[in-house]
């Protein structure tokens, strides 16, 4: 058998035993909690000093009962607009396009207008302005009128 000698009076707890006993720490958290919150600064933005402007003539303004932003701009592509690649030409082969529309995209040099680039393109006039249309709304082209 053991010797109850050997053995303390009371049981030493590993601190990492959970029965250890939680120990008040040096401070009052409470106070430590407050003092932390008012040393709290909000970073404040200051606003955009870039102007607005309005948008360029010839594009539509929204419309009553529109609340989501959508203009009604590339509704009226008119065979006199002249298409310009918002993207990069190398960046065209990435798009799943129909080839009357490569076509298209192909002559297009920011001077010809849209009956212009659909007579050289053997691609029929209104063809190409729905070709174009679709293609102003995915942001591929801008048009200027």
């Amino acid at each position: 058998m053991s010797d109850p000698r050997a053995k303390p009076a009371v049981p030493r707890l590993d601190e990492e035993d959970p029965r250890a006993p939680t120990v008040r720490p040096p401070f009052d958290p409470e106070a430590y909690a407050r003092e932390s919150e008012t040393n709290i600064r909000l970073e404040t933005v200051p606003p955009s000093n870039r102007p607005t402007a309005p948008p360029p003539p010839g594009v539509s303004q929204y419309l009553p009962g529109i609340t989501s932003g959508t203009m009604q701009s590339l509704g009226s592509v008119t065979s006199d607009a002249v298409p310009s690649l918002a993207v990069a030409r190398e960046d065209l082969e990435w798009f799943d396009l129909a080839q009357p529309t490569r076509t298209l995209l192909a002559l297009v040099d920011g001077v010809a207008p849209i009956a212009g680039l659909a007579e050289r393109a053997g691609v029929t006039l209104d063809g190409a302005m729905a070709s174009f249309h679709e293609l102003a709304r995915d942001g591929i082209v801008t048009l200027r009128h």
